[in-house]
């Protein structure tokens, strides 16, 4: 098999106010390519700034999340997703909340990948956002990580038929 793992060039969580930087921006590593691409900085700063405002407005209550607590991941990281989408078989969308389940959902519409999620959800810790709920929905195929994540996944619209705990 051929594998190409796309991602974005942030050494820690897109979320946090410094994500850092992976100066490689292609390499192999055992036999897989993996293309970094820059993540949006100047968006997701702006978008962190309104997150600030909004919780200030709320006084100290928890703030909704929605699809671009993570993000947004780059216009040149979705491109590539798609260019590779319409190339490959199968493309596997890795670690909701993150936008990367939703992206690959994306750029799988109207080509012929089949669209795979491994979710990795942390279900105790915080909501997922709705964008990533119908990314799941829509999945070929979905994965579960425990019974409890599989219960999860099913309650929230997922075929059981295309789940599969791991």
């Amino acid at each position: 098999h051929r594998v190409e793992v796309i991602t974005t060039d942030a050494l820690f969580s897109p979320a946090t106010p410094d994500p850092g930087r992976i100066a490689e921006s292609s390499e192999e590593i055992g036999g897989v390519l993996v293309s970094r691409f820059p993540l949006a900085r100047r968006t997701h700063a702006a978008v962190r700034a309104a997150r600030r405002l909004r919780l200030r407005w709320r006084r100290g209550r928890t703030a909704p999340r929605g699809a671009l607590a993570h993000g947004p991941l780059g216009c040149r990281l979705a491109v590539a997703a798609r260019r590779a989408a319409r190339r490959s078989d199968v493309v596997v969308g890795v670690a909701a909340p993150y936008l990367t389940v939703h992206a690959a959902d994306r750029a799988t519409r109207g080509t012929s990948s089949a669209h795979v999620v491994m979710p990795l959800l942390h279900l105790s810790s915080a909501d997922v956002p709705e964008a990533v709920v119908r990314s799941l929905r829509r999945a070929d195929g979905c994965t579960a990580s425990t019974d409890v994540e599989r219960d999860w996944l099913i309650a929230h619209g997922v075929a059981s038929e295309r789940l599969a705990v791991l």
